[in-house]
């Protein structure tokens, strides 16, 4: 995505479809920042980090 981060996705993903619940994947560190200010505009979304083991994601996925 040359354009935009994930994050930035996600918040027009939701802001489009309201009741979708979004759960990010990511190895960056940078994402919790961006994370953080997505939160304070209203947006709150799961975060996993890389590596990623399926006990972790199957948690995740009914967490949401």
């Amino acid at each position: 995505m040359p354009h935009m981060t994930g994050i930035e996705l996600a918040i027009q993903v939701q802001s489009k479809y309201l009741k979708c619940k979004v759960l990010l994947l990511s190895g960056r560190t940078i994402s919790a920042d961006l994370l953080d200010q997505a939160n304070k505009g209203g947006h709150h979304f799961a975060l996993l980090a890389n590596p990623l083991y399926p006990p972790e994601l199957l948690a995740a996925l009914k967490g949401l």
